[in-house]
């Protein structure tokens, strides 16, 4: 199967190194480099969840209606610009 990835050039170039010191294509190293790393986490190729933290930032004021939160940062956004125009 082929597909397209973006990778660092560091890793392309680590990658690169191994193909060429081994004697294999660049696609052998690639898919065996793959394989070890789905093998090696844990419950063969599952990837474990990532959970993201969550932070309470308190109650918003009451005079911020969060209903029209882009018509306001709008309205805060011209009156920036107006200030450093003048």
């Amino acid at each position: 199967m082929r597909t397209m990835i973006e990778m660092d050039d560091s890793v392309v170039r680590e990658l690169r190194v191994m193909a060429q010191h081994r004697g294999i294509s660049f696609k052998a190293v690639v898919n065996e480099a793959l394989r070890k790393s789905l093998q090696g986490s844990s419950g063969g190729a599952s990837v474990s969840k990532y959970e993201c933290p969550v932070f309470h930032l308190g109650t918003p004021p009451a005079a911020v209606d969060l209903d029209k939160a882009l018509a306001l940062a709008a309205a805060l956004d011209d009156e920036e610009t107006c200030r450093e125009l003048t």
